[in-house]
């Protein structure tokens, strides 16, 4: 594995349309005390040449700055993973803390078109592409044992799961629908955690009568 260590990551200047793109060849971690994409930026993550989808944010060295400052996306710019040519890539976004605030759009989960598998002289079979970023909240070897992060802003996000860690909480400002990583399980996933959707949800994803519900962690 290897890692790109920076400090607060700003991509573009809020002008000019910039376009970043982190794909290296490798299995690797990307380091940064905070991630800010400015307006009509473009942060490419994952890659789009094999199935090396690069994890940000320290979750385990020691002594290694974590990401503690926060994910901004600015109105206009967007944050988007990039499937592989052929098969499936993983990765993390650990967040120390500081929350997300996505006034722009962020793709965590994309899903292309099928492609093409030749096996011997068999008929060509069929199979999707795609590139999942989860979120980690706290559960970090290298990082807080506690915080209160939020997911603020109003911008689209197509999240590719959350997980909570114990003693950590995570309130959303409007109602989200969070699949898990895992493509066959069609639920958010929570273990031993505790999160809350604040006042002021969507309710159309929250259900009546429930537009303020916390889970707790047991035990």
């Amino acid at each position: 594995s290897a890692s790109l260590r920076l400090a607060n990551l700003q991509i573009g200047d809020g002008f000019a349309a910039k376009t970043l793109v982190w794909s290296p060849g490798k299995k690797a971690t990307l380091v940064v005390r905070s991630l800010t994409l400015n307006s009509n930026s473009t942060f490419w993550i994952g890659s789009a040449s094999d199935t090396n989808a690069n994890d940000i944010g320290n979750a385990v060295s020691s002594g290694v700055p974590t990401l503690r400052g926060g994910i901004t996306v600015e109105q206009g710019a967007s944050l988007i993973a990039q499937s592989p040519p052929a098969g499936a890539s993983r990765a993390t976004i650990n967040l120390d803390g500081g929350g997300v605030t996505n006034n722009g759009m962020m793709i965590l989960s994309s899903i292309e078109a099928p492609y093409a598998l030749t096996r011997g002289v068999e008929a060509k079979l069929q199979a999707f592409r795609s590139c999942a970023y989860s979120l980690n909240i706290g559960g970090l070897s290298a990082g807080s044992s506690s915080s209160s992060q939020s997911i603020l802003g109003s911008g689209h996000t197509a999240w590719a799961g959350i997980t909570v860690a114990a003693n950590h909480t995570l309130a959303f400002q409007h109602g989200d629908s969070i699949p898990d990583p895992d493509a066959s399980k069609q639920r958010a996933s929570y273990p031993a955690s505790s999160l809350r959707i604040s006042e002021g949800s969507d309710a159309s994803s929250i259900p009546r009568g429930r537009h303020r519900k916390q889970h707790r962690s047991r035990g």
